[in-house]
């Protein structure tokens, strides 16, 4: 096995073996197109059941594997899939639910640019001539593990997509943000003690910290544009919800999280402004400026629908 190859069963294992993308594929084998893609309908359609939501977390996790795996294919950290990994991968993405679900419900380029690439229809390559692209994918990829495991983050993913967990939702999450008060309760409650709002307190700081590492790597792919754009459409779709859910009051709620976070550098609160200002703007890629959003990666999105 030589390195790319080990690569490949790198992201695999990580990416798709380490979360529920292989119940995504079981269901993929065993539903007729008729029950698949009436399981993968827009929320709007009709609303969705429990079971259902669950079932369409695990093709969010199936289509955000495919889309790092297009990153790595982008960059060539990995040169080819196996046959049959390949073989998988374009059946599941040109079944007509899935391929309804990532191109018309919820728009994903990513997974898009994959079924394309093993059409034979997308070529594009970025040379990696120093391997500094290739430390740029490693860091993106560690921070991708940590944005789709972390129990915390997950609450907060939960309730920007206007989700409930225990009988709170976004709009407690934003009363508590709106109060210095509030916030250093919820922040300094006993871990014993902490409820799901608490759990959302925790990822609203955390993605703070997220939205600072992430911007400074697509800062430091500036050279490479195909490369920055593909990681940002990565999350496109967060920074929309962001924008929808909390609008203006993102700067308030880094005000009250700093007074409330007195252990916080402060030049971190004015980082975290910069570089939520600039992903919220889609600096990093041109069509994210038009429309934001759109083409992002959906990861645990449609769970809370």
């Amino acid at each position: 096995m030589n390195l790319k190859e080990r690569n490949f069963e790198d992201l695999k294992r990580e990416f798709y073996l380490g979360r529920t993308a292989p119940k995504a594929s079981k269901l993929a084998r065993e539903l007729n197109e008729e029950k698949l893609t009436w399981l993968l309908r827009h929320h709007r359609e009709r609303g969705l059941r429990n079971k259902e939501i669950w079932q369409r977390d695990y093709f969010d996790y199936l289509l955000a594997y495919y889309a790092i795996l297009e990153i790595a294919l982008l960059i060539e950290f990995v040169d080819a899939i196996p046959v049959q990994d390949r073989n998988r991968a374009l059946r599941q993405l040109s079944q007509t639910g899935i391929r309804k679900y990532y191109e018309e419900n919820y728009p994903l380029e990513l997974p898009a640019r994959l079924r394309k690439r093993l059409q034979g229809l997308e070529t594009s390559r970025i040379k990696d001539k120093d391997g500094r692209l290739t430390a740029i994918f490693l860091e993106f990829a560690a921070l991708t593990a940590y944005f789709e495991t972390d129990e915390d983050l997950e609450v907060f993913l939960w309730f920007l997509e206007a989700g409930g967990r225990d009988s709170y939702w976004y709009k407690d999450l934003l009363r508590v943000l709106a109060s210095s008060k509030l916030l250093m309760a919820s922040m300094t409650k006993d871990p014993d003690e902490k409820t799901a709002l608490d759990q959302s307190v925790e990822g609203f700081g955390k993605f703070l910290e997220f939205c600072v590492q992430l911007d400074a790597l697509l800062a430091a792919c500036e050279a490479s544009k195909p490369l920055q754009s593909a990681l940002f459409l990565y999350y496109a779709y967060w920074f929309k919800r962001l924008r929808k859910i909390m609008g203006s009051q993102v700067s308030a709620a880094l005000k009250k999280y700093a007074e409330a976070d007195s252990e916080k550098e402060q030049g971190f609160v004015a980082r975290a402004r910069e570089a939520i200002d600039r992903l919220l703007a889609g600096t990093y890629d041109d069509v994210s400026r038009t429309d934001m959003g759109t083409s992002g990666n959906r990861m645990n999105s449609s769970k809370s629908k």
